[in-house]
């Protein structure tokens, strides 16, 4: 990072020597939540004797539970019908006592504007938002790296060495055991204990830039169920029940309809016992990655460079056509072929035999024209 030495060894100093610190992650989505863990990590190394809250959405403090490099998690739910009052919220938790030293992940003014009411005396975030005045430490963002090594840059500003790793999930022995009664339950067929159970979240929050597809998903299932034997388990929330019952009614063979029926833990739990997943971009693709679990996660070409993976487990694919309009995303998502997919999957599950599986790679997209795909892997040095 560009921060002058001297502001960042000042910075540092501070750093190591805070009691309290506080991370405010992003309000919306579980999945940002999940990305920031290696971030957590870092932080925790770099300040082993501080006191480290979590600040985020209900549904981030459920992903994060067990997390050993917090003392806390604060739930701040996004302001849908009240941006002061999530505005108090925020404040409360950051004085709650006054914290020393604030990493700002969330990249709103307003997350900022708090941290400095809230008596923060080292504020470190990115400096988008016209917010840079209000920050200790600005550092820029940008939009063509992946948000996971973004993160870390904010630890880089002030001297720490980060290379990059990739997030993090902690479910217990009895989470995990719940997990494996819930495919043994009634009304589902017995699984063999080592059958091949393939994930999959064929809904999202919003479909229309997000979800691939209900053909397309039913075709998938259909075909690694011939080719590995596997049986397949839909996942996700209540709203996307709809999308995974068409899902379950286009697939040829039977799979184990879960769609909105468990608790967040309880889904997060079970994607750790699944063999392969196959999503969209959502918070449980991210999860599944958490849990190493091979994976296929399926991009609309404007959010696979920032929210993408690209391990010998973990794939992403998406298709480019130089547009960014919905209706083009739309069209890219469509056109992501099936067979890219299973062949992805295929190559994930035997990448995890004698392979370095934790090398953190990041998507870099080459944009080949209307229709054309490819997926290229950077590391970063």
């Amino acid at each position: 990072m560009t921060t002058p030495l001297r502001a960042a060894r000042a910075a540092h100093s501070r750093l190591t020597s805070a009691k309290r610190i506080a991370v405010v992650a992003k309000f919306g989505y579980m999945g940002d939540t999940i990305v920031a863990t290696p971030f957590l990590h870092r932080l925790r190394l770099a300040a082993p004797d501080a006191h480290i809250d979590l600040i985020t959405s209900k549904s981030g403090a459920v992903a994060v539970k067990n997390c050993p490099w917090i003392d806390r998690a604060l739930a701040v739910e996004k302001g849908r019908s009240s941006r002061m009052g999530e505005n108090r919220a925020l404040l409360r938790a950051l004085r709650s006592p006054t914290c020393d030293v604030v990493f700002l992940l969330n990249r709103s003014f307003r997350s900022a504007a708090m941290a400095v009411l809230a008596g923060a005396r080292l504020r470190v975030g990115f400096d988008n938002e016209h917010r840079k005045i209000l920050l200790s430490l600005p550092v820029p963002y940008l939009f063509d790296r992946n948000e996971l090594d973004c993160h870390l840059d904010l630890l880089r500003s002030l001297g720490v060495d980060c290379e990059p790793e990739l997030p993090s999930i902690w479910v217990t022995d009895g989470e995990r055991e719940a997990a494996r009664s819930v495919l043994r339950r009634p009304g589902t067929e017995a699984l063999m204990p080592d059958a091949f159970v393939l994930g999959m979240q064929p809904g999202s929050n919003d479909p229309a830039v997000r979800a691939w597809g209900v053909p397309r998903y039913a075709e998938a299932a259909d075909t690694i169920a011939a080719d590995l034997g596997a049986r397949v388990v839909l996942l996700g929330g209540a709203a996307e029940r709809q999308t995974a019952d068409q899902v379950e009614r286009a697939m040829k063979t039977g799979c184990i309809n879960m769609v909105g029926e468990l608790s967040l833990r309880e889904s997060l739990a079970l994607i750790g016992v699944c063999t392969g997943w196959i999503g969209n971009d959502t918070g449980l693709l991210h999860a599944a990655v958490a849990h190493r679990v091979p994976s296929v996660g399926i991009f609309g070409p404007t959010k696979v460079v920032r929210w993408g993976y690209n391990t010998v487990k973990h794939r992403s694919v998406a298709v480019f056509n130089g547009g960014a309009a919905a209706s083009d995303i739309r069209e890219c998502l469509n056109a992501i072929p099936v067979a890219r997919v299973v062949s992805e999957l295929h190559g994930a599950v035997r990448g995890t035999i004698g392979a370095n599986s934790n090398a953190v790679q990041f998507v870099v997209p080459q944009h080949l024209g209307q229709g054309g795909t490819k997926e290229a892997a950077h590391k970063r040095a």
